[in-house]
């Protein structure tokens, strides 16, 4: 739940940041795909680029400066990851931001 909620504020900061246009939107899907359930939380803000994809995972990255913490991607992903699942992100700067969250329906046993 957690993740989220994570997610979604941050798609809906990519937007509230994204000053190109008055009308933003955020789109919430979920679907089944190979035994697992799929998340999708998309916008059209600002979107990322390649380095910013590749740190968004860090412990205390934030690319909102003194409005981030650097903490909810990272523990998003770590609570996901914690129950079989992973985080996939899809990002362009000025086309925005697709996060897929994949669950597995039957966690595996830890190696």
């Amino acid at each position: 739940q957690a993740a989220v909620v994570t997610l979604l504020e941050t798609a809906l900061d990519a937007c509230r940041i994204d000053r190109r246009t008055d009308g933003h939107s955020v789109r919430l899907g979920l679907g089944r795909e190979n035994g697992s359930a799929v998340l999708t939380v998309e916008d059209d803000g600002i979107g990322m680029d390649r380095e910013t994809r590749e740190r968004i995972f860090t412990l205390f990255f934030s690319s909102k400066g003194l409005e981030g913490t650097g903490l909810g991607l990272f523990i998003s992903n770590k609570v996901v990851e914690k129950h079989g699942g992973e985080i996939v992100v899809d990002s362009e700067p000025g086309r925005g931001t697709r996060f897929r969250v994949r669950l597995p329906f039957v966690r595996s046993a830890p190696p």
